[in-house]
């Protein structure tokens, strides 16, 4: 049999906290926006986001930027589906 955990999601101070350590001690500075994105795709789950991390790090090396998490992690930027809304509305 197993056994199923439901963990609350972290507190973004928290996950901020962690996030900063994790990177400081692989020898990287983490941009803000940097761990925002990571916290906003994981959803408050520090497993998922460490695990983007680390995903994020092995792709794009040290200089991560927004746009690489998201890419990393398979999801459209918000600007992408900002345009995407505006040209259905637009009927083009």
């Amino acid at each position: 049999r197993c056994a199923k955990f439901r963990f609350c999601p972290l507190s973004r101070d928290v996950m901020m906290s962690r996030l900063t350590e994790i990177s400081t001690k692989e020898g990287f500075d983490l941009d803000p926006s940097v761990a925002d994105s990571l916290m906003t795709v994981s959803g408050g789950d520090m497993r998922k986001a460490i695990t983007l991390l680390q995903n994020t790090h092995v792709l794009y090396g040290k200089n991560l930027d927004a746009d690489k998490v998201s890419a990393a992690a398979a999801v459209l930027p918000d600007k992408c589906i900002e345009e995407l809304l505006l040209a259905c509305r637009s009927n083009s």
